[in-house]
């Protein structure tokens, strides 16, 4: 019985610990949403003043560049009154010659630029496409209108042919909540292999508290717990574990931070980047984590794929 005592102790200590760490967190939370809130009232007036020097600047610049032009052209005519200078018709002839085979030439460089630069494009673009899944409508895909459907947004999709059978609001921006993770254990599989999966990771209390403080469902690893990379992905998966899924971005790429950028690349290498973006690998609202059911149809079969 002493190993299940000396547990119980341990959990007795760190929720005691917790609450007093979820206090203070709170607190800082509520400060950065003030900051914002402050940010976004005084952001557009900031802006704006901004707006209003920068054309008073280039208003000014305007000026006094038309007045050196000015003075610059009475120099100019004055010269050529007092007979300091003159053009011959030849030279003029073979300045114009020589302007125009420049300009030619300017042209010709810059249209085979803009060749080059639109090949080079259509062939990145092709090589996307290929790597990226396209979700079609047809005549018999069905808009859902029926009252039994409580949901929103809503998307059913053949994943062997790529034809959506039928939808809701499916290209509306939505919130995705837990739906996220799925893009998690996708990132984290993809860096992996099935050796990898028996690695050990110990957890910590910024992990912990992360998912306490932040009111996730979490698995309940404890602080300092060692614990499989397998049972990470199972927690991210099962019970939905925002202390998992943290824990699993942790491992993989050595913070959240870092990994949230891993997703948003692997979004834009599956085409959708113009229509998702994520700020967390939990799920947790934020304004700028969004994508559509579209977009989450296209994660999930990546993810089916995937054979970890």
């Amino acid at each position: 019985m002493e190993p299940v005592l000396n547990r119980k102790e341990d959990e007795e200590i760190q929720h005691a610990y917790r609450a007093q760490r979820i206090e203070q967190m709170k607190q800082e939370k509520l400060l950065q949403e003030k900051r914002r809130r402050m940010l976004r009232q005084y952001l557009p007036l900031c802006v704006s003043i901004i707006g209003v020097v920068t054309l008073l600047i280039i208003g000014i610049a305007a000026v006094v560049l038309k007045m050196d032009n000015h003075a610059q052209q009475m120099q100019i005519a004055d010269t050529r009154q007092r007979g300091k200078s003159f053009v011959t018709e030849n030279s003029e002839e073979t300045t114009e010659k020589s302007a125009e085979n420049k300009e030619g030439t300017a042209v010709s460089e810059l249209i085979c630029v803009g060749i080059d630069r639109e090949k080079a494009t259509q062939e990145k673009s092709t090589e996307t496409q290929m790597e990226q899944t396209i979700f079609t409508s047809n005549d018999d895909t069905a808009t859902i209108y029926s009252e039994e459907v409580t949901s929103t947004n809503a998307i059913l999709v053949d994943e062997n042919t790529d034809m959506i059978i039928a939808s809701k609001g499916a290209k509306e921006r939505i919130n995705p909540a837990s739906m996220t993770k799925v893009l998690t254990v996708l990132v984290a599989a993809e860096q992996l292999t099935e050796a990898d999966l028996d690695d050990t990771f110990t957890m910590t209390k910024e992990i912990t508290d992360y998912a306490y403080v932040n009111d996730c469902s979490s698995v309940g690893f404890l602080d300092g717990e060692k614990v499989a990379v397998r049972d990470l992905f199972y927690g991210t998966v099962l019970p939905s574990g925002g202390d998992a899924a943290v824990g699993l971005a942790t491992y993989i790429a050595g913070s959240h931070e870092a990994f949230v950028d891993m997703m948003n690349e692997k979004l834009e290498d599956l085409g959708l980047a113009e229509s998702a973006h994520f700020t967390n690998c939990v799920g947790l609202f934020d304004e700028d984590h969004y994508c559509t059911v579209y977009d989450m149809a296209v994660i999930m079969k990546a993810a089916v794929q995937n054979d970890i």
